[in-house]
């Protein structure tokens, strides 16, 4: 695996499974961005249930293998089949159609070029499971069902992807109201039934967010200080299905591609590609020819139905949205809450992938009773004869078969003699029309086979067993042919991460007797020594880092990078080295310490913190710059004569011995952040935010213990939530199961 896998998928959970293996929870990483919370970070998921898994990996040397991460990555494909062929046999699909179904989902593009996000994989796993419950709590009026539903939600809710999880319960909401309003317009409902099928409705998202709370606070806390999108409709439309995308539902690399192995031509059609190659994966959705087809043709001759209209009706859905200002669909949606706050709108296109999934099951099953006439009774009278019925029927079959398998085949010929290519709004590039041809040469013979084989399983010319395992082989080998070079980068990531032992030894700390940081890049002209996420993995303190979400008050207010990199504690930086025209590390004479005590305070409002400390002329080595006022009086004495030991020194707290002549401030060159809270002689302090960035206690007089630890109150509040939820919610299922044997 590549791309995020690498640069921060593998690195936080390396990190994660090896305090989990040592009993802890990994509150905050000290390794990134001169310390940042990891828990809070909604994407490492680590009350994900299988994400704990990777502590069964780690080797010797506590080092989680690159191996058994990909394991549990590939193991969610397996889980995706499972339980997307679990929703279509309840949907009474057979089973062959159900394995077309579930091969379809599991392999398509919106799961194969997203295992470097692996949370996004691990929802999706889920989530037919999910629906399958959701559909049967409702529809049974059961509520054993409904707590499943909610459970299985919740759990995967904490892999964490927000965009997913807010599509999926957009998902899951437009299905409770199809069903609930034809209900209505039925007359079925009446009374309590009004008020059991509402419940049905909202009980599984209540548990979910329930069992999610235990991660959703602390996320919410690190959120409300890291600087938060305020996404305009432009910004918020990046990533929208382009309309000639269409087609590449039909020939996936139409306009192009990247991948691991090297080979792409960046897709020409993406708006700003040349600087945003993302845009390739986040609007990326091929789900193979096989289910395109049968889903057409289980689509028009399910149509009537309730499941076969609502999952036809979900696919369109997803599509329109998807195409972002391209329609006017998201544009509604933006105004919503949560919406405009994300980007990428074509990512939601999981639900036409769901919906072709599942037609395409309806699909393979209406082939085997295409030309029968115990299913005619909506297109004929009772009065023709069996002949005429048969007629009626073949005629049908022959017409809504033409149509769905006819246009496909059509797209495929376009494609293969290159006329597709010179269609307005695709318009290929000369050099790649060549390529583009081959691409719909091999849809071409893709689609042929399918719609043979289709054509005589229909005809009774095909055992349905047979052919529908022909399709099932075809359809996997399309997705494979399609997919397979997009994970399948030549280098490992082991290899990525290797650094001289030299390079280990001099930039690991030896704590707690001597800590510091490391600044490994250089920014005119750039360099970079390691990977963003080197730290994490060697425990290197750095000062640079790569996460999408980071504390607001990331950087230094320090007017130059000489008093910027002294508060951040950093004894080796980067520089050029001019005689060798390259880049060398240098030890920084005079680096300032970890901890250490000042004896004069400037109070500030928060608001002028900044713009005092650009002006410069602050000896932070004697004095500190304070957003609130210490409660002691401070001498306002230079270099006294103090003492600070570090005692104890971990990832979720420390320890310090200070000896102050005289009542100071201790200013730590740690990251502000709310969860941490301060002790003297084991009594709670104030930490007061120090030096724009930065943390400072107020210490009286005289030999003191000092003490910080990472005590979040949002955790544990939601920890109690989620724990009652998961018991109310076991409890539920005991006494329906006991209540049903009374």
């Amino acid at each position: 695996f590549w791309e995020d896998f690498t640069e921060q998928v593998y690195p936080l959970q390396a990190f994660a499974a090896r305090i989990f293996s040592e009993g802890d929870i990994p509150f905050w990483n000290s390794f990134t961005f001169s310390g940042m919370p990891l828990f809070a970070d909604l994407q490492v998921g680590f009350f994900y249930p299988l994400n704990r898994l990777a502590s069964l990996f780690l080797d010797a040397d506590g080092v989680l293998t690159i191996g058994g991460l990909q394991i549990i990555i590939i193991l969610h494909f397996f889980i995706a089949q499972l339980s997307m062929y679990s929703l279509i046999r309840y949907l009474k699909v057979s089973s062959i159609g159900a394995m077309i179904g579930a091969v379809s989902f599991a392999f398509s593009f919106v799961m194969v070029c997203h295992v470097f996000h692996p949370m996004m994989v691990y929802h999706l796993a889920w989530f037919p499971l999910v629906i399958m419950y959701f559909m049967r709590g409702y529809s049974e009026s059961n509520i054993k069902f409904t707590i499943i539903s909610g459970l299985i939600f919740g759990g995967s809710m904490l892999a964490g992807h927000p965009q997913t999880m807010l599509y999926e319960s957009l998902f899951l909401g437009l299905m409770f109201m199809w069903y609930f309003f034809a209900d209505m317009k039925k007359g079925t409902l009446k009374g309590s039934k009004i008020v059991f099928k509402v419940a049905a409705g909202l009980l599984p998202f209540i548990i979910a967010v329930g069992i999610f709370s235990i991660q959703y606070l602390p996320t919410k806390e690190f959120t409300d200080h890291s600087p938060r999108a305020e996404r305009s409709f432009e910004e918020s439309a990046e990533g929208s299905l382009d309309m000639g995308q269409i087609f590449t539902s039909v020939v996936p690399k139409l306009f192009g591609f990247i991948d691991g192995a090297g080979d792409q031509s960046l897709p020409w059609h993406l708006k700003g590609a040349e600087n945003k190659y993302y845009l390739y994966w986040d609007t990326s959705f091929y789900f193979g020819i096989t289910a395109l087809m049968l889903g057409l043709f289980g689509a028009a001759r399910r149509y009537k139905t309730r499941e076969g209209a609502f999952f036809k009706f979900i696919a369109i859905f997803g599509l329109l949205f998807a195409w972002g200002d391209n329609f006017i669909i998201y544009e509604m949606f933006y105004n919503l809450p949560f919406f405009g706050l994300l980007r990428i709108p074509a990512r939601i296109m999981f639900f036409a992938v769901i919906g072709f999934s599942v037609l395409a099951g309806f699909g393979f099953d209406e082939l085997r009773k295409s030309t029968s006439t115990e299913h005619m009774s909506d297109l004929v009278k009772s009065t023709f004869s069996l002949d005429e019925l048969r007629k009626k029927a073949n005629k049908n079959f022959l017409i809504v078969f033409g149509i769905t398998f006819g246009s496909v085949l059509l797209v495929t010929i376009l494609a293969a003699t290159g006329v597709l290519s010179a269609l307005p709004g695709i318009a290929t590039p000369e050099k790649f029309v060549s390529a583009v041809s081959s691409y719909g040469e091999t849809a071409l013979i893709i689609a042929l086979i399918i719609t043979i084989v289709a054509y005589l399983i229909a005809k009774r010319l095909l055992n349905p067993l047979v052919g529908g395992l022909i399709i099932l082989v075809v359809a996997f080998s399309d997705l494979y042919i399609a997919g397979s070079s997009f994970n399948a980068s030549p280098r490992s990531p082991e290899d990525s991460y290797k650094i001289s032992a030299q390079m280990k030894e001099l930039f690991t700390p030896k704590l707690p007797d001597d800590i510091f940081r490391v600044s490994m890049r250089h920014y005119s002209p750039s360099y970079t020594a390691m990977l963003r996420n080197q730290g994490v993995i060697d425990d290197i303190m750095l000062i640079e880092g790569y996460n999408q979400l980071i504390m607001k008050r990331l950087s230094s207010a320090a007017p130059d990078k000489k008093t910027t990199h002294d508060l951040f504690n950093v004894k080796y930086e980067i520089a050029l080295d001019q005689q060798r025209r390259g880049f060398t590390f240098v030890e920084r004479p005079g680096y300032y310490p970890r901890a250490w005590m000042v004896h004069k305070a400037i109070d500030l409002p928060a608001d002028q913190v900044q713009a005092k400390m650009k002006e410069g002329g602050i000896d932070y080595l004697n004095e500190v710059v304070l957003e609130q006022e210490a409660d002691l009086s401070l001498s306002g004495a230079i270099n006294a004569a103090d003492k600070v030991e570090c005692l104890e020194y971990n990832a979720n707290d420390f320890k310090y011995k200070v000896n102050a002549e005289s009542d100071a401030v201790m200013c730590f060159s740690e990251v502000w952040y709310p969860a941490w809270k301060a002790y003297i002689d084991g009594k709670p302090a104030d930490i007061l935010h120090a030096n724009y960035t930065f943390r400072a206690v107020a210490v009286p007089a005289g030999e003191h213990i000092v003490e910080m630890r990472y005590e979040s109150d949002t955790y544990a509040t939601g920890k109690w939530i989620s724990i009652i939820t998961l018991l109310l919610s076991l409890g539920g299922l005991v006494f329906v199961k006991i209540r049903k044997k009374d």
